[in-house]
């Protein structure tokens, strides 16, 4: 062994015996701050989505074809901004992308969206990005619902650049998170039942019109959790671990096992054949794989139209959120199945 490593070795022993007395002053803080509430979990995830912001490669930088408006206030809740994408120089009204962030429903916002949103724009579309409340401060059903003020805000707005955003030819986005919130959305819009249950659960609920079928074209969900009781079910300590603290945040409730709540945002099981034509899109590694394949499968089964680009039978790590790393090949393989999908629905 040479000099270099037997330095390392010895400086990592002494820096060992340094902080072990303040790892075991400080586990059992950590371990009581997370049974006493979800807040802690929620600001460590949010310290993780700040540090993952990208720079996309220069060719997916459109710096004259695409313009961008800031800021946009959808709501009188200071959470509710939206940005709006456009092309610089359309040649008439785009369709319409309405995007919900992703992050765990406790992290994120449409910043991280940026890049990605202005390659979508820079193709002919609207994109609008809005942030919603975030959990433990708000719970469900609040994302769910701004859905809809953010819709309708875009359907009912003078701002002079609505003239070039077609709100009669609309796809639903989302990642992550925002992917189960979308089209938890779409089914209040396609299964009458679905609503009604809703309404009677949730009286205060403030709901826009059910958008029409012709209206709403497709749904991009990337990378969802379509199933939050199966992550609850996982063998997997740390995942579980995970669902406790997200689902505590979401929905305000300590004990979460039995909530009824959960059946409610589990996505497939209250599908029907009216549900919009979807692209799924996940990876491999630290994602939800089997969630896109059930969705699909169901989609299969009912006879509406799906494209699955699912990566778990890939040669190599694909982690969750991937397709907004366009530096890699699976996000631009990503991005060109994407756009087929919407010149095929717009």
């Amino acid at each position: 062994m040479n000099n270099k490593k037997t330095s390392k070795i010895k400086l990592l022993k002494v820096l060992g015996k340094l902080l072990l007395p303040f790892i075991v002053l400080f586990f059992p803080i950590l371990v009581i701050a997370f049974l006493i509430s979800p807040k802690f979990f929620s600001r460590l995830v949010r310290l993780v989505f700040e540090r993952q912001f990208k720079i996309p490669p220069k060719e997916f930088i459109y710096t004259d074809s695409v313009k961008s408006i800031s800021n946009l206030q959808y709501g009188a809740d200071t959470t509710e901004l939206m940005d709006l994408h456009l092309p610089s120089n359309p040649k008439g009204p785009c369709p319409l992308i309405l995007w919900a962030h992703g992050g765990a429903y406790v992290a994120g916002d449409k910043n991280y969206l940026l890049f990605f949103a202005r390659v979508l724009a820079h193709y002919g579309y609207a994109v609008a990005t809005f942030d919603y409340s975030l959990a433990p401060e708000a719970h469900y059903p609040v994302p769910l619902l701004q859905v809809g003020k953010a819709y309708t805000f875009l359907t009912s707005s003078n701002y002079e650049n609505m003239k070039f955003v077609d709100t009669t030819k609309l796809f639903l986005a989302g990642d992550s998170a925002g992917a189960q919130i979308v089209a938890q959305f779409a089914l209040l819009q396609t299964n009458q039942q679905y609503l009604s249950d809703f309404k009677k659960i949730h009286t205060e609920a403030v709901l826009p019109p059910v958008i029409s079928l012709d209206v709403l074209r497709g749904l991009l969900l990337y990378c969802g959790p379509f199933s939050l009781k199966e992550i609850q079910t996982s063998p997997k300590k740390s995942l579980k671990f995970l669902f406790w603290q997200t689902a505590w945040a979401y929905f305000g409730k300590r004990r979460v096992s039995r909530l009824d709540a959960l059946d409610e945002v589990d996505i497939v099981p209250h599908i029907t054949a009216d549900f919009p034509p979807s692209f799924i899109a996940d990876g491999n590694t630290f994602t939800f794989p089997k969630h896109g394949r059930d969705l699909a499968a169901a989609l299969d089964r009912l006879g509406v139209a799906n494209i699955a680009l699912i990566f778990d039978d890939y040669e190599k790590k694909v982690y969750h959120e991937f397709e907004l790393d366009l530096a890699t090949r699976e996000a631009r393989q990503a991005l060109l199945t994407a756009l087929a999908f919407l010149k095929k629905y717009r």
